[in-house]
């Protein structure tokens, strides 16, 4: 898909997440012109003008249609925070800040280094 990508959650909320994660088990929600159906990691990228909707906005629908992790990147902040789905609800699995790694449950191998992620090429 080219950015941006329509998530349709249900006929009235639709997203269009900065990135996003489906897992093999769920690649038949991926279908021609959008995704049908929450995937499995959403990452929003915070700035000032987008903030107030990707924290309230869209992780309210975020949650309600069982999106299982959630990450809000802030490159001004310099820090991830992540939210995990546990019984229908986000729960903070931890901020991570320069220096420091990030672990995800959805990739238990996978380390992601978060001045690697903050750094813009």
């Amino acid at each position: 898909f080219i950015a941006p990508c329509d998530v349709v959650l249900s006929e009235e909320d639709v997203v269009q997440p900065d990135i996003l994660f489906i897992s093999s088990e769920r690649a038949h929600i991926i279908g021609d012109r959008y995704i049908s159906g929450p995937p499995d990691l959403v990452i929003e990228v915070l700035s000032p003008g987008t903030e107030k909707i990707d924290r309230v906005l869209k992780c309210g629908l975020y949650e309600r249609y069982g999106v299982k992790e959630l990450w809000f990147v802030s490159p001004e902040r310099g820090e991830i925070q992540v939210l995990k789905m546990i019984e229908g609800k986000f729960v903070e699995h931890g901020r991570f800040s320069r220096g420091e790694t990030l672990t995800s449950s959805l990739f238990p191998d996978l380390r992601f280094d978060i001045d690697e992620v903050l750094t813009v090429r």
